[in-house]
């Protein structure tokens, strides 16, 4: 997996997660728009006691209904950022190199001249400790040379 599709999944994960942050948002929104209209039509304007008597519950049972769903949102909201997060940092992990080992030890490698690359090199693993070894790469022929 290279860079780019993992920037891909990034982007897809971060456009799903904005278009359900969005969609519950705007739920949440015209819920307590409506509850707000139904307090402010029944106590202040006197016109919205049909409705209020109309509800198979009473009113603050409803608003506490209203309240959990909302508060169900707002964990929902969470949980995806948080989800998001884990997932993306786990997309980034991918990109890292892994260890690489030989015969049990951590390989470290060091190549000269820096950041050579093609051409023809010279190897030599070096063993440091019984956890720990080096393998030389020393650019023998460089790639100009080898395609004249």
């Amino acid at each position: 997996m290279d860079k780019k599709d993992v920037e891909k999944k990034i982007e897809a994960m971060k456009t799903k997660r904005k278009l359900i942050t969005k969609i519950l948002l705007v739920i949440t929104f015209i819920l307590v728009i409506f509850v707000l209209s139904v307090i402010f039509a029944t106590y202040y304007l006197k016109v919205g006691y049909t409705f209020v008597h109309s509800l198979p519950v009473s009113f603050s049972t409803f608003c506490v209904i209203i309240d959990i769903i909302i508060a169900f949102f707002i964990i929902l909201i969470i949980l995806l950022h948080f989800d998001f997060k884990i997932r993306k940092k786990k997309l980034e992990e991918a990109l890292k190199p892994k260890p690489v080992f030989y015969k049990g030890k951590r390989l470290y490698t060091f190549t000269y001249p820096e950041g050579a690359r093609g051409g023809v090199f010279s190897k030599t693993i070096i063993e440091i400790d019984d956890k720990t070894a080096v393998n030389i790469r020393c650019q023998v022929i460089r790639p100009q040379q080898i395609w004249k």
